[in-house]
């Protein structure tokens, strides 16, 4: 009930008697429970409040009475009070006085265990810091500073861990907690390189932390301290964040220094999951002044008698006795440009001559005024003099003539200004208080950054040298040059060459060390990049069970791929079980389908990246604010460290990266292959063990590994050792799975740096100490040195060396004590302390501990409280009188400037201050702790953009808020485009600033009516002295009148100037009504700052303003008017701009005649015809007689596109092509579909296959099965290339590594089939890979199963079944053989795949043979159920060896004999010589891969490659680019050439090459003696020339297809050839001539050369013979040739010609094994390992064979090349 509703004579009495009981029960709470008095206080202020209302008023109740109980019951609280001070102050001096249980100095820094878990009942030995009275000496006052900062950030980590510990206790694990941050499944990962030594790189689980904006979030930001456990925090670990950014912690990573780097940190391996409870307190800075506590001695100790005894009499400084002070520079303004004191001295110094004995007497007569005896304080000048107000040189007096001062500086009163003099005083008399022999810099201490540069650059414009300020934080400009990394480099040359030379050299090494650790740490950041091949995984990290199961998948079509993609869901198959279903049985709801149900997460956290770009993007769009977490950087990061941004640049590259079977950044799956239209693709069903076809695109793929691999929750070891079958696992255990795996392969690469890493540490330790060796011998050479508390207490070691004179700290009220004592040392004579204790104090991390034991008193306030004296300054020079009246509270005695008297009211607003009043509630923000309020962030903006449109400056104006969760609000209300320039900052943040306007948010407002620290003095003072002209303050002040005293004061002043609206009014129309902004949507009515009327006013274009009414830019002058342009073109066309643009040129589109073609173009006005391109069609006509297709201005077309049916190509072909493509200059479009010889149609066209005689290879898949097992991926051809998939083979002790296509190593451990104890008959005594030397046991296992009990279904010697024939009675009895229900029978299980047979059975299936002939079949023996090769079986190890040993010898036979391959590379050396004199790089090339073949196919491909180069070399004046190319080519062929097929086909190219050459060179002979009308000496060469290029085409092997092919051209042109050189004899005979031109003709005739046409041009051949008397080349006649070819029976190809012609035959295969000699002339004939001598040649005349019967493609001689 309100007090209004009081009105009538019943509703008084009612009144007096609620107000009289309220008070009688308040007095009898008072007596029975005197501790009630918290409670009790606020209602007795409300009853106060109340009383006063009803006086005003005038409402009829016995005053007299209700005031004697108020006052009977205020008395009853006072003496309440009064007895329970009392009693704090008997308890604070018995604590005081209480002896401490152990010396502080011996406490260790960081936090023990028993630290973390002390109980209620053992709350640490605390005294409380005294705000009055002095300590008994310097260890008693150490002691009580140690172990309040100490407790300051020990203790939130404490009660925190306490209160996590608890919530698990109950069950509630996500409880939010108070006093630190916890971050669940934290991993080390890997060691990251810094300047200071080792940090490392977390990662964390951030599933629950997705609601958190890094950018701003205070978590996790540089310095704060960690604490990682495994055990419930049992055990520690400590570290800090050493590096922070926004776009990594999104994605879980961070990086920490570890304190005391220990072995045991290395050690820990990346699987090992911690909790990390963070806490914000920045550990650096408690560190260092800890440390230097414990470090100060009672001797060193300076100022014991102010700071220790609290004395109130202050002495002078000891370096000041009766000396005088040169203050000439005091008498001008400190804040005067430098350009102006310039100016000023060279005024003087012309004038100087003109003033004679009268310039000289002025000039001692101002000598005289400011050059005084410094402690004479009558002496001094008048204020006026030094441009100060008389409380100011007072101040100034303190400062210079005390050697402790202290300032007070009340806001706008110009503390920072007095500092500057007092600076300015000490730098110009330096000599009187510097050291003789040693340099002292005067120390400058700040608590911002912000405060300290502002302090500097005052300082730097006065005096600009000797300058360094400490820390490399600075965000001015003008401070680069005093930043002591930048005055270190200008002066290197001054340091010591030895200190110099350590530095380099240490830093030399730490860069190797660093090198060498980041190849490996590389390899373990591409595991966050990609999905890692199985290759790189050892027997250590996948257990062989897994990584059979893992093979045991055939994945079809994949050349070289990973299984691991495939088992991930990420490939393009999912593999099923041989029922047909998927290893995910219940794929609907937990297989591999899932990941597309599971994409909703994959979405959100994709929309965490977007929301994260979404803040990239707002950070663009609209003005920057200071976020807490920046500014908490900046302040904590004192130097960015010059060897960090070095060390940086060091680039390094791995020399053996990991292989990504998936890289995450191109989403390719390595050398992943699928012939998707084959029509076995196309048709498969799913039968037992098959692929599936997984539909994926590349985007759900990049999403779902993006997710996993930032995730971290891995498996366990225990969890890992139990799974039998990972293809049954589904979605989420294979990743689990798949990262335990990588987490064991990063351990295995960490332990490879261990030792590098303790090089590295002491490297870095090494190069430390000397930048600090720098760094003082710099400082020492400095006349003022800058830093914050917080570079000072990281620097306090070169402070003590350096043993600063006077120190002078700004900021004192806001640094904790400890803070300032630890940054004074034992020289220091002098100390000034500047601040304003009633602003902001100190700010300790635990409140208890603030108010509790008054940590948050500041050695300023504590010396005021001693009645030190301290120096206020009285006159404000900030706010204009209304804002400053506000301070009356605070500040009752501050006076006003006469400079603020006359300041303009504040445009469009009826007030120049105000405070909106408002009811709309807060949002409290869980991540940062802080609030916000949408409605003041709102009406902020609104206000804001309302005064920029009044015409002020956007710098004029600053939008304050108490709590930074209201910043973001704020921020993304203000685009930049309008409000660049607007500060927005949080209140703690403006401290020591100022602006004309101050837009002030208190954001509390709430049902319960806290009004947390918005209602602490300090702060509101601070709030409200920052505007100089206007300050509106926005707030729910019913609330804040009701919590608040100082509030309420306030607001009581304030009068009619607190309401619920601004009222707004117009400047152009100041009789209006007045706009009432209770809102921000009311500030619409003024959209323009102004009103709604229409602006009218005439623009010098003529037209009217069409804005509404607008204060700003009255004149018009930015105005641009956007109705049409009225002006017109000489043409008279209208201009289309508007009409503040530039009319520009005439774009109108206009038909203008073309002046040289007529024709008629559409071009703009402006143009000229003659500088314009026609656009039409082309009328010209092509020689080809079509229309030309371009435009007439562009030159005409040389190719025509026209399309011509029905044209002859030479070949015989009709083909209908362009114009262009006509026969005389392009090759044959027509399709070949030769049949070639594997059985398949040629793909390629007549022109491409060379008229059908070279066509290209068959590119049909071979798809055959290798003696492996594995399907051939090659392209169809007649042997199948060595396999390169993983090779299956392992034993019982271990698996190959290699490729399959390689030899295996055989196992040489022991074999360990050996019979149970029981039995003790049968032990196998060789080696694994030999046939066992026992025979199996028949015996019964004597065993019983462990699971049930009963007796073992095994046999004696071998691994028990997993199955018995009672619990698994169906499964084991199921017939399959036969003999499985036999109740004697005994079984064994395979380990391949666990199934289990019946033992006679198996016996026999293994013994078996499965080919139908009765050859030996070389294949492994599969299960019989599930076809998975056997491998593993004590019993049948002989079998599976004798199978292997075969595998092996065919492998043999594939990669050819190393004797062979060895001989050939011998000849091959013989053959270099010639070759180098042919072709040099050809020679370098081939001596290059004769290191790298290794098989005999291989070998003989180079050889024959050669033979072809030696003997054509000679013969290629006119293709020498080409062999250059070929050579080109070859080299790098032969790089990748590993078996003996590719060494023969690279050999067989030579071979080619060679006999081309030779076949060219006689062409050439005839060329020079004879000149063919016909040109068909030109047609040979030109068909040579072709021949040769499509040999040197690179391939991996020449086909037989390609070798018939090239044989046969060969041919075609060899009988061409010797028909031309016959020409000019047959020329005499007529007939002759005829024979020989027709045969000319058909061998030019399009095709390859069939056997009847190599019949005809044998039979020309030896017509013509007759005809020209040519001899044959045998001896014998042709019917004795066909008698004897009839009378040996071979096929072709046997029959060869010793190197003088006499023919000789080999039986057999054909291949020549061993070497004799002729019959005729004793030379050497035959060969060996089927490979003819290189001076044998194939005697094609006997039988007509093109080619030898054995291996055509690795024995290139034994083709006939020659004529």
């Amino acid at each position: 009930m309100s007090v209004t509703t009081f009105t009538r004579p019943g509703s008084q009495r009612q009144i007096q008697e609620i107000l009289s009981s309220v008070l009688v029960l308040i007095q009898k709470l008072l007596d029975c429970f005197p501790s009630s008095y918290i409670e009790i206080n606020a209602p007795l202020v409300v009853i106060k409040s109340t009383l006063d209302r009803i006086q005003r008023q005038h409402i009829t109740v016995d005053f007299e009475m209700l005031n004697e109980k108020l006052s009977q019951a205020e008395t009853l609280m006072d003496s309440i009070l009064h007895r329970w001070q009392h009693s704090k102050d008997i308890e604070a001096e018995e604590e005081d006085n209480a002896n401490p249980p152990d010396d502080f100095r011996q406490i260790p820094i960081f936090p023990t265990t028993h630290d973390l878990h002390l109980q209620l009942v053992q709350q640490p030995f605390l005294r409380s810091n005294k705000k009055q009275g002095g300590y008994n000496d310097v260890q008693h006052y150490l002691d009580v500073q140690f172990r309040l900062l100490r407790e300051d950030f020990i203790c939130p980590l404490r009660e925190g861990i306490a209160e996590y510990l608890q919530s698990r206790g109950i069950g509630e694990k996500y409880k939010k907690l108070q006093d630190v941050r916890i971050y669940h499944d934290v991993h080390i990962v890997h060691p990251v390189c810094t300047s200071d030594g080792l940090a490392f790189r977390l990662q964390f689980d951030v599933s629950r932390l997705q609601r958190v904006r890094w950018q701003a979030s205070k978590r996790l930001i540089f310095g704060s301290l960690v604490c990682l456990s495994k055990d419930n925090f049992e055990t520690l670990l400590f570290a800090t964040v050493d590096e922070r950014n926004a776009g990594e912690l999104q994605s879980g990573f961070i990086t920490v220094k570890f304190q005391h780097y220990q072995e045991n940190i290395r050690s820990i391996p990346p699987t090992d999951s911690f909790i990390m409870a963070e806490t914000s307190a920045y550990f650096e800075a408690y560190r260092h002044v800890l440390q230097r506590m414990q470090e100060v001695t009672e001797e060193e100790f300076p100022f014991q008698k102010y700071i220790i005894r609290t004395e109130e009499t202050v002495e002078p400084p000891r370096y000041l006795r009766g000396q005088q002070y040169d203050l000439t520079p005091l008498t001008r303004d400190v804040n005067q440009k430098a350009q102006e004191e310039e100016r000023f001295q060279n005024w003087r110094q012309r004038l100087r001559p003109r003033l004679g004995l009268f310039k000289d007497i002025d000039s001692s007569e101002k000598v005289a005024k400011t050059k005084v005896t410094i402690e004479d304080i009558q002496s001094w000048p008048k204020p006026d003099v030094f441009h100060l107000d008389k409380s100011q040189l007072t101040a100034l007096q303190t400062a210079l003539t005390k050697e402790f001062a202290v300032i007070q500086g009340p806001p706008g009163t110009g503390k920072t200004y007095v500092g500057l003099k007092i600076v300015q005083a000490l730098l110009h008399n330096k000599a009187i208080w510097e050291r003789r022999r040693e340099p002292s810099p005067l120390l400058v201490v700040c608590y911002t950054n912000h405060a300290l540069d502002q302090f500097i650059e005052g300082i730097g414009k006065f005096h600009s040298d000797g300058i360094i300020r400490v820390g490399g934080r600075s965000s001015s400009a003008q401070m680069q040059k005093y930043l002591l990394k930048n005055v270190k480099a200008a002066k290197r040359r001054m340091m010591p060459r030895e200190v110099l030379n350590m530095v380099h050299k240490t830093y030399d090494n730490l860069k190797q060390y660093k090198s060498k650790i980041e190849k490996t740490v590389y390899n373990i950041q591409l595991t966050e990049k990609g999905v890692i091949h199985e290759r790189n995984f050892g027997n250590d990290i996948i257990s062989d069970q897994h990584f059979e199961r893992l093979q045991l998948a055939h994945i079809p079509d994949v050349k070289d791929g990973s299984l691991i993609v495939n088992w991930l869901g990420l490939g393009s198959f999912i593999y099923c079980h041989e029922d047909g279903r998927n290893p995910d049985h219940t794929v609907a709801n937990e297989g591999l389908l899932p990941q597309m149900e599971e994409v909703p997460q994959a979405a959100q956290h994709n929309k965490n990246d977007q929301n994260a770009a979404d803040d990239d993007t707002l950070d663009e769009e609209v003005i920057h604010v200071e976020e807490e977490a920046e500014l908490l950087m900046a302040a904590r990061m004192v130097d960015q460290n010059e060897d960090d941004e070095l060390l940086k640049e060091t680039e390094t590259d791995p020399k053996t990266p990991v292989r990504l079977a998936l890289d995450l950044e191109s989403l390719t799956i390595v050398e992943e292959t699928v012939d998707d239209s084959s029509p076995d693709n196309q048709t498969e069903n799913v039968n037992d063990n098959q692929w599936q076809v997984a539909g994926m695109n590349n985007k759900k793929r990049k999403r779902l590994i993006e997710r996993n691999l930032t995730m971290n929750d891995m498996m366990t070891k225990e969890e890992a050792a139990q799974i039998r079958d990972i293809w049954a696992l589904d979605y989420k255990d294979r990743w689990r799975l798949y990262r335990y795996w990588v987490a064991l392969y990063c351990n295995n690469l960490l332990k490879l740096i261990h030792h590098f890493e303790d090089q590295y540490e002491e490297e870095a330790q090494k190069l430390k100490e000397g930048r600090e060796m720098e760094d003082l011998q710099v400082m020492k050479t400095a006349s003022v040195i800058a830093m914050t508390t917080t570079g000072a207490a990281k620097y306090k070691t070169l402070l003590q060396e350096i043993k600063p004179i006077i120190t002078i700290v700004e900021e004192a009220a806001e640094v904790l004590e400890s803070h300032i004592v630890t940054s004074l040392t034992s020289g220091c004579q002098h100390l000034i302390l500047i601040g304003d204790h009633k602003q902001l104090r100190p700010s300790p991390t635990v409140y208890r501990l603030a108010k509790g034991y008054n940590l948050e008193i500041s050695l300023f306030e504590r010396m005021i409280n001693n009645r030190m004296r301290c120096d206020c300054l009285e006159w404000q020079h900030r706010m204009r009188p209304e804002i400053a009246h506000l301070m009356d509270h605070i500040y009752p005695e501050l006076k006003n400037h006469e400079s603020v008297e006359n300041f303009d009211n504040i445009q469009g607003i009826a007030s120049n201050i105000f405070f909106i009043n408002h009811a709309y509630e807060e949002r409290h923000q869980d991540d940062n702790m802080s609030h916000s309020n949408v409605f003041e962030a709102a009406y902020a903006v609104a206000l804001c953009k309302y005064l920029i449109q009044q015409g002020y400056s956007p710098s004029q104006i600053t939008i304050l808020t108490a709590y930074t969760g209201q910043l973001f609000l704020i921020k993304k209300k203000m685009p930049r485009k309008f409000f660049d320039g607007v500060r927005v900052t949080a209140v703690d943040n403006f401290q020591g600033e100022e602006n004309d306007i101050v837009i002030l948010s208190l954001v509390r407002s709430n049902i319960e009516g806290k009004i947390g620290f918005v209602g602490i003095e300090n702060r509101v003072c601070v709030s409200l002295s920052r505007a100089k002209k206007g300050l509106y303050i926005l707030g729910n002040f019913d609330m804040f009148s009701k919590r608040g005293e100082l509030w309420r004061k306030i607001l009581h002043q304030m009068g009619n100037s607190v309401g619920p609206a601004l009222e707004l009014y117009c400047q152009n129309h100041p009789n209006s009504d007045h706009i009432k902004a209770s809102k921000a949507e009311d500030f619409y009515n003024a959209p323009e700052g102004g009103c709604m009327q229409p602006c009218d006013y005439r623009l010098d274009c003529g037209h009217v303003c069409q804005r509404a009414c607008h204060p700003y830019d009255r004149d018009h002058e930015e105005y641009n008017c956007t109705k049409p342009c009225p002006k017109k073109c000489p043409s008279g066309h209208q201009c289309r701009q508007y009409c503040y643009q530039n009319c520009g040129k005439c774009t109108v589109i206009v038909q203008k005649e073309m002046p040289i073609c007529k024709h008629i173009e559409r071009i703009p006005c402006f143009k000229n015809p003659r500088d314009q391109a026609c656009r039409s069609p082309c009328d010209r006509i092509l020689p080809c007689q079509h229309a030309c297709s371009n435009v007439c201005s562009a030159e005409c077309t040389t190719k025509c596109r026209e399309i011509v049916k029905e044209r002859k190509w030479a070949c015989g072909h009709i083909n209908t092509t362009e114009c262009w493509q006509s026969p005389d200059k392009c090759y044959c479009p027509a399709h070949c579909n030769t049949l070639l010889e594997c059985g398949h149609k040629c793909a390629g066209t007549c022109g491409s296959c060379t008229e059908g005689r070279l066509h290209i290879p068959c590119t049909k898949p071979c798809r055959r099965t290798l003696v492996c097992g594995h399907v051939c991926h090659d392209t169809c051809s007649r042997s199948c290339p060595p396999c390169q998939r993983m090779c299956q083979n392992r034993c019982l002790h271990s698996r190959c590594k290699k490729v399959c296509g390689e030899l295996c190593t055989l196992c040489n451990e022991r074999c360990d089939w050996l019979c149970d104890p029981g039995c003790d008959r049968y032990e196998c005594t060789m080696t694994c890979h030999d046939p066992c030397s026992r025979p199996p046991c028949n015996k019964r296992c004597q065993y019983g199963i462990e699971k049930c009990h009963h007796r073992c279904i095994g046999l004696c010697g071998e691994d028990c079944p997993t199955k018995c024939r009672i619990c698994n009675k169906k499964e084991v009895t199921e017939i399959f053989f036969g003999n499985e229900d036999d109740p004697n029978a005994k079984f064994i299980q395979l380990m391949d795949c666990s199934h289990i047979f019946e033992v006679k059975a198996l016996d026999a299936w293994m013994q078996s043979s499965s080919s139908s002939d009765g050859d030996k079949d070389i294949q492994m023996k599969t299960c019989p159920r599930c076809k998975t090769p056997i491998r593993r079986s004590k019993r049948y190890r002989s079998i599976i060896n004798s199978i292997l040993r075969d595998i092996e010898q065919v492998k043999q036979l594939v990669r050819g004999s190393s004797d062979i391959i060895e001989r050939m590379k011998v000849d091959l050396n013989c053959q270099l010589p010639d070759l180098r004199m042919a072709e040099r790089i050809f020679a370098r090339c081939i001596e290059s891969q004769l290191e790298n073949k290794n098989t005999e196919e291989e070998m003989a491909c180079v050889q024959n490659q050669v033979t072809f180069v030696i003997k054509i070399h000679q013969l290629q004046r006119k293709i020498i680019d080409i062999e250059r190319i070929f050579a080109r080519c070859i080299e790098s062929q032969l790089e990748n050439k590993n078996t003996e097929e590719e060494m023969a086909c690279v050999q067989n190219q030579v071979t080619f090459v060679i006999k081309i050459h030779q076949l060219q060179r006689k062409i050439i002979d005839i060329e020079r003696v004879w000149n063919d009308d016909d040109n068909v000496d030109q047609y040979l060469n030109e068909e040579v020339v072709k021949l040769l290029a499509w040999i040197k085409k690179p391939r991996k092997r020449i086909t037989e297809q390609e070798c018939n092919d090239c044989n046969s051209e060969i041919f075609r042109l060899q009988y061409l050839y010797q028909y031309v050189r016959l020409l000019n004899t047959a020329c005499y005979k007529p007939e002759a001539k005829v024979k020989v031109e027709q045969m000319i003709r058909t061998l030019r005739a399009y095709g390859p050369l069939t056997e009847e046409k190599d019949k005809g041009a044998k039979a020309g051949l030896n017509e013509l013979s007759e005809l020209l008397n040519i001899p044959e080349g045998l001896g014998i006649t042709e019917e004795e040739r066909v008698l004897i070819v009839k009378a040996m029976g071979l096929t072709r190809g046997h029959w060869f010609k010793c190197p003088n012609g006499h023919v000789y035959v080999i039986g057999d295969c054909g291949g020549a094994t061993e070497e004799s000699k002729c019959n005729v002339c004793k030379a050497t004939i035959g060969g060996t390992g089927h490979r003819l001598r290189n001076d044998n040649r194939l005697a094609s005349e006997m039988d007509g064979a093109r080619h030898a019967a054995w291996s055509d493609q690795v024995n290139m001689e034994n083709y006939v090349l020659d004529d």
